[in-house]
Order: structure tokens, then sequence, then C-alpha cells
């Protein structure tokens, strides 16, 4: 089991990570350096984090089950010990 729990991200962070990172490279960068440096770094950030996700993060639907199957675990435990202080 891995130790960090990789949340799914959808494609478009990744597209708003790209066009972020281009829009400041062209655009902005004419109105002030340091802000397009600043928003293209953090563009980049946005786009190694979608990389991560694709990489390790599990599929959305699959996380949802994962959640679900966990909650009733939990449930069943709950139970079991409820009726354990009740004899």
């Amino acid at each position: 089991m891995s130790k960090y729990k990789v949340a799914p991200l959808k494609g478009s962070f990744m597209l708003a990570s790209i066009l972020g990172f281009f829009i400041s490279v062209y655009l902005i960068k004419n109105l002030s350096y340091q802000w397009a440096w600043a928003i293209g770094f953090l563009c980049v950030i946005m786009f190694c984090a979608s990389l991560i996700s694709m990489t390790y993060g599990p599929p959305a639907q699959e996380f949802l089950v994962e959640e679900k199957k966990k909650s009733a675990a939990k449930r069943k435990a709950v139970k079991k010990k409820v009726a354990a202080k009740k004899k």
C-alpha cells in the first residue's frame, strides 16, 4: 500500500494548467515579468500534480467504491460492538 493517497483529478485541471502556462508566457510577460514567472511556475506545479494523479491515482469511480466499502466495514464493526454491549 502506498504511503500517500492520491486524489483523482479531472482532465480539465491539466488543460487549465497548460493554457495558464502559455497565457502567462505570451500575454502576461508583456505586462509584468514577475507576475508571468509566478503564474507560469504555479501552472507548472499544477501540471505536475495532474501527471502524478494520472500515474498513481485511482480512477474516480474506483475511488468511490473503495470509500463505500470502508464505510460499510466501519458500520458493521460498530453494530458488533453495540450487540456485544447489550449481552
